[in-house]
């Protein structure tokens, strides 16, 4: 994964799975989805990828993002917990799926 695409600097990774093909990380964040949407959609441009598709309703958010060989997902979503945002990168390598 790119290091543009760690979640570190905007929130806590709480979770990470990992298949052959794929990463999953869900983290918690004290940003707000408006506060987090604009550097998450930038790390993406700036790692070379496109964005395929994107809605942001300010309580949810989704940024799509892929290449010639990765596809990926941002997922944010307003947490239980007040002024908490879970956020879920997927990231997919076309490539490592194909040999499966």
């Amino acid at each position: 994964m790119p290091r543009e695409l760690r979640l570190g600097r905007h929130a806590t990774i709480t979770e990470v799975r990992r298949t052959d093909a794929a990463l999953g990380i869900t983290a918690v964040s004290e940003l707000s989805v408006v506060e987090l949407y604009p550097p998450l959609a930038r790390a993406i441009l700036d790692a070379g990828y496109s964005i395929v598709s994107s809605d942001n309703e300010g309580f949810e958010a989704e940024i799509f993002f892929g290449d010639d060989r990765t596809t990926g997902a941002y997922r944010l979503r307003e947490a239980p917990c007040k002024e908490q945002v879970i956020v879920k990168l997927l990231f997919e390598q076309r490539d490592a799926r194909e040999k499966t």
